[in-house]
């Protein structure tokens, strides 16, 4: 539950927002910064068994007026990042115990329609490449976002230099141009879907192919699985006769085949990605939710998400890097470079899987050449032996001793990620240690976990197309009725669909 409270350092707070019954505790300042003319900040504060999270901004030169927005988040929900920053503010309160003194729910604003759309190209010439939206029309008002890579805005109202778009569910103040006189925001009649995203994935292929936050690091863990594979088909399978040679070569061709599909598959597919709501306007709960969270907390296993503005189902979580809603939220993978949800679980899983193979396989194949040659060697005892092979088969030495290091790791990944699938359970709630005080429903013994998650069809994606190419008759095409709005200081440019 999520609503505007009116603080002072009296009274207490009603029992039914989970206020503890003992004396309220000081706040815990988590951090502060400077603004360009009055200070932010932000304090956390545990509240029994939930998390209130407050936010203050000063208006203008006075910080005396009241005012300070409060969210209750259950237990297993305290290192969700989402909530810190897209919560509506209010003015600043005092110091001291908080207690409420007035409450009011958000009434839904009635936002103006849109005009036309803008392409953002960052100037990449000079400087940071970022443009900055502004609350209002001044540069010194707060940050309400920041575009930092090309992408497609909605253009609102215009007034002189400055522009009101619309991000997402954000508005602002913007300029056309950026601080080195580029012009950054041009018109546009066409645009495709994904050009509108407002989460931090890549898409490829003209919006075919979503990959996540890190998709740089999907490139290098490629080139891990690449260059050890091409050493040892170019520096071992050769020293063997031509007959065992190409016999060996069969199982790794299919263990480096099944770990490419598995990576690729699994970070270039939708993870199970809910949509987000950008009208502003608060979602109500699913039916029945609001009725068992009054009997108790977090008995629905439905959370609110400020950031997506919807109520997200059992299971899923915000991601901070990707910021997304998945489903089924497993965890972010570094390596993978995107979210394991619910529909590329299966991937990872054989990923995860064919590399440990396939790295098991390539260092016994090397151990067996190392020791072959290592017999024919000259030494005081069986370890002299096996350094002089070493050092006369530096290629296949390298990849035995790079692989005798990771194997490790990756058998260890491999067994709990195998774990995790007989037990129904995914990294987040074991981490979170959610099923240490109630049963796991999900549950159903190892055989049918391991059936569900195998053989079951991939669910469908909830996103739409982003390959479809969005199009506008004309840039100025907009209803009488939608208010008296210039765009005079707009210069239409030619669509620039990719």
């Amino acid at each position: 539950t999520r609503r505007h409270l009116r603080f002072d350092s009296g009274a207490t707070a009603p029992q039914r927002f989970a206020w503890p019954s003992r004396p309220p505790v000081p706040l815990c300042l988590l951090s502060s910064w400077s603004g360009t003319d009055a200070p932010y900040r932000h304090a956390s504060q545990r509240v029994g068994d939930s998390m209130a999270r407050y936010e203050k901004v000063p208006t203008g030169e006075r910080e005396s007026a009241v005012g300070v927005v409060v969210t209750f988040d259950s237990e297993d929900e305290t290192d969700d990042e989402e909530d810190d920053y897209d919560m509506p503010m209010l003015a600043p309160g005092g110091s001291g115990s908080p207690s409420v003194i007035e409450e009011s729910k958000e009434a839904p604003v009635a936002r103006k329609p849109e005009i036309g759309k803008l392409r953002y190209t960052p100037n990449t010439g000079r400087g940071r490449n970022r443009h900055v939206v502004y609350a209002e029309r001044d540069v010194a008002s707060r940050v309400v976002t920041t575009l930092r890579k090309p992408r497609v805005i909605s253009l609102i109202e215009t007034q002189g230099d400055w522009l009101l778009v619309r991000c997402g569910a954000r508005e602002g103040w913007t300029k056309r141009y950026d601080p080195s006189g580029a012009d950054v925001l041009l018109p546009t009649n066409n645009w495709y879907r994904y050009e509108e995203w407002n989460g931090n994935n890549r898409f490829w292929c003209r919006g075919r192919l979503i990959l996540g936050a890190h998709w740089r690091t999907t490139l290098c863990t490629t080139s891990l699985v690449w260059v050890p594979t091409l050493i040892f088909w170019s520096a071992t399978l050769p020293l063997f006769p031509a007959s065992v040679g190409w016999g060996l070569a069969i199982p790794s061709v299919v263990f480096f085949l099944a770990t490419n599909y598995g990576l690729w598959r699994a970070a270039t597919m939708d993870p199970g990605i809910i949509p987000r709501d950008d009208s502003g306007i608060p979602r109500d709960p699913p039916p029945g939710v609001a009725e068992a969270e009054a009997q108790e907390a977090g008995s629905s296993g439905y959370r609110y998400c400020d950031t997506c503005n919807l109520w997200r189902p059992p299971r899923a979580k915000h991601c901070s890097s990707c910021n997304n809603c998945v489903e089924e939220f497993d965890h972010h993978c570094p390596w993978v470079g995107t979210c394991i949800g619910k529909r590329n679980y299966l991937y990872f899983l054989i990923f995860v899987c064919s590399v440990t193979l396939l790295s098991a396989y390539v260092m016994l194949v090397c151990l067996v050449r190392l020791a072959t040659d290592a017999r024919g060697r000259k030494g005081p005892n069986g370890l002299a032996k096996f350094v002089q092979a070493l050092i006369y088969r530096p290629g296949t030495s390298l990849l035995f001793c790079f692989l005798f290091l990771i194997l490790w790791s990756l058998i260890g990944l491999s067994g709990y990620h195998i774990y995790l699938v007989s037990v129904a359970t995914t990294t987040n709630e074991m981490v979170k240690n959610v099923y240490s005080s109630r049963r796991n429903t999900n549950d159903r013994g190892c055989v049918e976990n391991w059936a569900h998650k195998c053989l079951n069809q991939i669910p469908t994606s909830m996103l739409p197309p982003m390959h479809e190419l969005c199009m506008r008759s004309s840039f100025g095409d907009m209803d009488d009725a939608a208010g008296d709005v210039s765009t005079a200081g707009i210069q239409k440019g030619p669509a620039r669909g990719h």
